[in-house]
């Protein structure tokens, strides 16, 4: 009898150009799963998908109209996807007094948080045929739940994406699709870059990462339970003081992770 062919796990990818979405790309087509990137920029798009023997598709995830077209494209060829990873995002440092106009907010809302919405109910009935190996990945932010004067549209961008998570957790495990929202805390990227501190106590040095831990961290939820993961750990006790004592723990922050 011929032995059969397995196929390899389908997993889309957001923001795949550069960063955290880049090595996921990587470290999944490693492991061997049929990686599909979606990103702007057509070129790296090309190269990465090119370089990992995957597929690639040029979307802007803050317009909802493109990722329906998209992700039915994508449906059409794999009607089932394992993994989604919902990792497009944009920065925004300014503080909201300083900013210009709230054009900027209403951008880094659309990416950040409604990106992720768009794409999880576009790709939903691939990810359900595909149940019960089947997770979503929200790439969020440790800024999410820790108070810093210098994000806050970026931090309520990544608020929205985290409720967004835990709520679809819930929602979707009668289905058979884990939910997994992964909070970061500074890590230098293209889209993120970091200043380098000169505080021997500054807790960017202290509670910062890097790019292959937070894909390696992310990727270990697949198959899993639904979770909420902070790299590194210790992030999660910042954010509970944040619950507990807000104001203190912000102007904390604000100092020592300047």
């Amino acid at each position: 009898m011929p032995e059969q062919i397995m196929e390899r796990p389908v997993a889309v990818v957001t923001g795949a150009s550069s960063g955290f979405g880049e090595q996921i790309v990587r470290n999944l087509s490693a492991e061997g799963w049929l990686t599909i990137g979606v990103a702007r920029r057509e070129d790296r798009l090309r190269s990465l998908a090119e370089e990992v023997g995957g597929e690639y598709e040029v979307c802007d995830v803050s317009y909802q109209t493109d990722v329906e077209e998209m992700a039915g494209t994508i449906l059409s060829r794999h009607p089932a996807i394992n993994l989604l990873v919902n990792n497009a995002g944009e920065a925004m440092r300014d503080r909201f007094i300083e900013a210009g106009d709230c054009m900027d907010t209403e951008d880094v809302m659309k990416t950040n948080y409604l990106g992720s919405v768009w794409m999880a109910h576009a790709l939903l009935g691939g990810l359900i045929d595909a149940a019960p190996s089947a997770d979503i990945i929200n790439m969020v932010s440790a800024g999410a739940t820790i108070t810093n004067p210098h994000s806050g549209p970026y931090a309520a961008s990544k608020s929205a994406q985290l409720a967004f998570s835990r709520s679809l957790a819930a929602d979707l495990r009668p289905h058979g699709v884990r939910v997994h929202s992964i909070l970061p805390g500074k890590a230098d990227t293209e889209g993120h870059p970091q200043k380098t501190s000169s505080s021997f106590f500054s807790l960017s040095k202290v509670m910062g990462t890097d790019v292959e831990t937070v894909a390696d961290a992310a990727l270990s939820r697949v198959g899993k339970k639904s979770s909420e993961i902070y790299v590194p750990k210790i992030l999660r006790a910042v954010a509970v003081l944040n619950t507990a004592i807000p104001v203190t723990a912000g102007r904390a922050v604000d100092k020592l992770f300047s």
